[in-house]
């Protein structure tokens, strides 16, 4: 039988509603067959789901294996992939997440900023957001952080085995700034959280980055997830990126502000006009961070922050008076 892990236990913590588990399915798509056979076993009642690659251009072979799936009627769900930004041969979100509540919609994430995360600040997720919902799950691939047992390959972005790695870490090209942006993405874009790192071997970074209540409020009760226009470049695309959620059952706003420039650029202002995330001009509300629970006053109108590059600003915003 698998084991229970006790009510205090970290992966309870970490983990509320239970930890999945399932069965990775890669090409081809085809071998169905081969899904239902593993799926009968004795081992069939341990797996959660079954994650299948590449749907984005596979849709038909998706659907098979999501037929199959609930035709067993064992609760196992489809978990499977829109593809990186990069992809455009195939299923859109929408039609993925008719068969699968999960759908993936970064790319692979490897230890490095430009080679994996700054997916997740693309226009591809902007699209994709008003998506998300009630068994409509984006995931931005893994969260680059803990020992992942690995050394990065000189002259390469991928890892091999090697001890004592830790992201971030002297080792490491993730910096703490660039953790926590990505997990701040991570939480306000309602994704699956996938962290990289051994449970059993997590720092103090890394527990305290996945266990602060109030970034899991945002992932688990908010709602309307959007990003809106820069009010410094008056872009999407950046330097400035900023993301907002309200909260479902609270007069809370989410308020996520990154500077995604070029890691050699100077620091520069983020900023959002509050009437962009659904607040009159007049607004005045009090700012707290949500990772560390500090509170930083007060903003009317607008809320700004002068940020490195890679740094990010996570924030609620509450006490709001004239709220539309």
């Amino acid at each position: 039988m698998p084991r229970t892990p006790g009510p205090n236990s970290t992966t309870t913590r970490l983990f509320p509603c239970g930890l999945l588990t399932g069965l990775t399915l890669c090409r081809p798509f085809s071998r169905t067959h081969r899904v239902t056979e593993l799926t009968q076993r004795d081992t069939g009642q341990y797996l959660d789901g079954i994650v299948a690659d590449c749907g984005w251009c596979h849709l038909p072979e998706a659907t098979l294996v999501a037929d199959s799936l609930r035709r067993l009627g064992n609760g196992m769900f489809l978990y499977t992939s829109a593809g990186p930004p990069s992809m455009g041969c195939g299923a859109s979100f929408d039609a993925l997440s008719e068969i699968a509540p999960y759908v993936r919609v970064g790319a692979d994430t490897i230890d490095s900023w430009e080679g994996s995360v700054l997916n997740g600040f693309s226009e591809y997720t902007r699209l994709t957001a008003p998506s998300i919902g009630p068994h409509h799950f984006g995931d931005l691939a893994s969260l680059m952080v803990g020992r992942v047992h690995c050394v990065k390959n000189r002259g390469n972005q991928t890892c091999g085995p090697g001890p004592d790695y830790y992201i971030p870490g002297p080792y490491s090209s993730m910096t703490e700034d660039e953790v926590y942006a990505y997990a701040s993405m991570v939480a306000i874009f309602r994704s699956t959280w996938w962290p990289s790192g051994v449970l059993s071997e997590m720092d103090q970074f890394q527990e305290a980055l996945l266990t602060n209540d109030d970034v899991i409020r945002v992932t688990m009760s908010s709602t309307r997830t959007r990003q809106v226009i820069d009010a410094k470049s008056h872009s999407y695309s950046g330097p400035g990126i900023v993301w907002t959620s309200d909260d479902e059952t609270e007069n809370w706003k989410y308020v996520l502000l990154v500077n995604i420039a070029n890691a050699d650029t100077t620091p520069q202002s983020v900023a959002v006009d509050l009437v962009e995330i659904g607040l009159s001009p007049t607004t005045t509300c009090d700012v707290t961070s949500l990772w560390d629970k500090a509170s930083l006053g007060k903003t009317t109108a607008q809320l700004s922050a002068q940020l490195k590059p890679h740094a990010s600003l996570f924030v609620k915003l509450t006490n709001c008076s004239n709220l539309q």
